[in-house]
Formats: structure tokens, sequence, C-alpha cells
């Protein structure tokens, strides 16, 4: 008597290891593309990376889940659920393609925001008051700095170059602090001054100036 033909769905160990690996797999880049754009990116780049990060293992998922069905689809199945299932698979995973295809590229070719570009230092506090991504260079009496504030309302003051040559300059050279504030509270003695308001702040540059006060 033959025997009669199971009617549940054909899932073995080759499935399970497929998908677990790409769990793995998409998960691991998920989280360094997302840990990128959070530490290095803001604003409209952020966002960017996010979709990045989660389209990205989307359209790696389909497009080996739709050459996995395929190779078993040519094995011939033996039961017919088994290439329903598979036929059901492709058909999802192509949507996934095709979608992660078109977030792609609205991601590439879509021009992010230019950064604010300022000339003076009012327009720079202007700026971060509002905790708005901007960055400037001042030629200060005693050196070059760099004032940069990033959209998550983190204040960055670096000594780029000092006017004063020596063994100071081999030291200071470089020396930065950060401070965190709220919007809107933006201590504009942070760029007005170089020794005042720096108590919620961070940094060699303020150890230097802390300890040695050496800028008076």
């Amino acid at each position: 008597m033959a025997k009669k033909q199971s009617n549940k769905l054909d899932v073995n160990p080759g499935w399970l290891g497929f998908i677990l690996w790409n769990s793995i797999v998409s998960l691991v880049i998920f989280i360094v593309i997302s840990f990128y754009g959070y530490t290095t990116r803001t604003g409209p780049q952020a966002g960017a990376i996010y979709v990045l990060a989660f389209f990205l293992p989307l359209f790696l998922v389909s497009i080996s889940t739709v050459i996995y069905c395929i190779r078993r689809i040519k094995a011939k199945q033996k039961t017919k659920s088994g290439i329903v299932l598979e036929i059901m698979l492709i058909l999802f995973s192509s949507f996934g393609i095709m979608l992660s295809v078109l977030m792609l590229l609205a991601v590439l070719l879509v021009p992010m925001p230019a950064r604010p570009v300022c000339a003076d230092k009012q327009c720079f506090i202007s700026l971060a008051q509002k905790c708005t991504g901007a960055s400037i260079v001042i030629d200060e009496d005693y050196g070059n700095v760099n004032y940069t504030v990033t959209d998550k309302c983190v204040f960055t003051k670096k000594i780029v170059r000092l006017k004063e040559a020596g063994e100071l300059a081999n030291i200071v050279d470089g020396a930065s602090l950060t401070c965190d504030y709220e919007q809107g509270k933006f201590d504009e003695r942070w760029v007005k001054t170089m020794i005042y308001g720096l108590e919620p702040c961070d940094g060699y540059l303020k150890q230097l100036i802390g300890g040695l006060m050496i800028f008076t």
C-alpha cells in the first residue's frame, strides 16, 4: 500500500540553520550600522544611516532566501506543501528586494541638507541655542580654535594651533573639551571666553585651563 502523502509543512534542519544564520548576520549588520549612525551622525544623516541599517539586512536576507528556495525547488521536494511554501517565500522576498532597493537608492541619491555655515561667533551661537549642527574656526588672539555643536546639544572647543610656538604649543595643540547642555541654554561664555562656565564641561583642555591656568 502506498504511503499517504503528509500535508505538514516541510521544515527540516537545513531550513532552521538557514534562518538562524540569516538572523545572526542581519542582527550584526543592524547593530554595527546603527551604532555608527548613533555615534558619528546627527539629524538627517543619522536618519539615513538608520534606514540603511534596517533595509540592507532585509535586502541581503531576501536575496539569500530567493536563492535558497530556488535551489530547494530544483532539488525536487517530495511534498507539495513544501514547494508552495517556498514559492510564497520567493514572492515575499521579491517584494522585500524591491522595497529595499528603492529605500537604499533613496538614501544614496537624495541629497542630505547641507550643514549651516557660519562666518562669525554670533551666527554660531544662534545655531547652538537651537542645537543645530554647525562648525566654525575662529582666529582668536592666542590661536586658531574650532568650535563645533551637534544636533544632540554637544559643544566642542578644540585648539587647532597656538600662535605661540614651542613647548607650550606641543602641549596645547589638538587639546579639546566638550560640554553637554539643554536646547536654549547654550552658555555663550564657552565661545566668548576661555576660562568661564566650564563646570559642566570635560576634556583635556579643561584640565589644562583649570590645573595650569595657562590662559588668562
